[in-house]
């Protein structure tokens, strides 16, 4: 690591470090558990620094608070003790279920929705799925880095992308339907 990396990651870890031990605290409750989160989150962050772009400080406290997050998850599940961390993921879905928002008829719809409108509708999604779509769609990662970066499988992580779409789908069609019926009514 470069002195301009290292100076990066010093800068980053005083700016975010309180905010981190609290997203990690909260699900470990130990401070010094919290603070390992901590460092293992910017170990991840170092590990992949050619992939993150440190100019936008809104995505970077994301970003941070996922890997953190996540990591908290982790180490909390090793040791047996959560149970709102567990992985729901087993579920199996087949494949030709699997669609983008490309290949879908509510692509009109979406298009059509502010992105302050989208944004509320994924702050809504559970943060398994949420943090799956923003770290794909706000951050652009592939699934693949998703899966690295959050240590679960690539299939897990394929499986939370296509799950939030479909959350995100029919959030969509039932606004639709409800403004649908608003119209009629008023017999616009």
């Amino acid at each position: 690591m470069n002195n301009r990396d290292a100076t990066i990651i010093e800068v980053l870890y005083e700016k975010h470090k309180n905010m981190m031990v609290s997203v990690a605290k909260n699900i470990l409750r130990d401070d010094g558990l919290a603070e390992d989160a901590v460092h293992q989150a910017f170990i991840k962050v170092i590990n992949n620094m050619e992939k993150i772009d440190f100019s936008d400080e809104v995505k970077i406290r994301g970003l941070l608070r996922i890997i953190c997050k996540n990591i908290a998850c982790d180490m909390y599940r090793s040791m047996k003790k959560i149970n709102d961390c567990e992985d729901i993921d087993e579920i199996e879905i087949p494949e030709n279920n699997i669609s983008y928002f490309s290949s879908r008829p509510y692509d009109m719809l979406i298009m059509k929705e502010t992105s302050q409108e989208i944004k509320e509708k994924i702050d809504k999604l559970p943060d398994i799925y949420k943090d799956v779509v923003e770290l794909e769609y706000y951050h652009h990662y592939s699934l693949k880095e998703i899966a690295k970066l959050l240590n679960v499988s690539y299939e897990t992580i394929k499986k939370r992308s296509l799950r939030a779409r479909k959350m995100l789908e029919k959030e969509l069609r039932e606004e639709v339907v409800t403004n649908e019926e608003e119209h009629c009514k008023q017999g616009v």
